[in-house]
């Protein structure tokens, strides 16, 4: 159904559609894993995440197994990044031993800017296109670029 809507208006105008969803293992996320062609999943530091990962991975695993066999995983980016923690050493550490060539080498920081332009309603670009936050977003597009993954689809 979703992916009949997204057939039927959206692909005739736009070249890329991106859905953010929660990290649901049912309802909105399934329904948007199986009307897409590839999932990029972000994950923070921290214990939590990783559990949450491995279960959302094996869940994209599932519905390309059984509802959508074009789907494949862009890569996992790291959020929220703060490199002087403890946390973060052990999530990448984590995160490479059981993902590592899913990993994306882009890491978006945590940054004020990029909570300030969302408080204001803009995009983190708009708001301050030289804060760390938008650097590394456009060092994640130049990523996906240069891997093919936005050109191919």
């Amino acid at each position: 159904m979703f992916e009949n809507i997204l057939n039927q208006y959206a692909l005739e105008q736009y070249d890329y559609i991106i859905i953010d969803c929660p990290p649901y293992l049912k309802g909105l996320t399934t329904v948007a894993l199986t009307a897409a062609d590839s999932v990029l999943v972000p994950i923070r530091a921290g214990q939590f995440s990783i559990s949450a990962l491995k279960k959302m991975y094996n869940h994209i695993l599932w519905v390309r197994e059984n509802l959508n066999k074009r789907l494949s995983v862009e890569g996992i980016l790291l959020t929220m990044f703060e490199p002087n923690t403890k946390a973060w050493g052990l999530t990448k550490k984590v995160l490479f031993e059981n993902f590592g060539d899913d990993i994306l080498h882009t890491v978006i920081p945590k940054s004020t800017t990029i909570t300030e332009a969302e408080f204001y309603g803009k995009p983190t670009m708009l708001f301050d296109v030289k804060s760390s936050g938008s650097v590394a977003y456009l060092q994640l597009a130049s990523e996906l670029m240069n891997k093919g993954l936005l050109l191919e689809h």
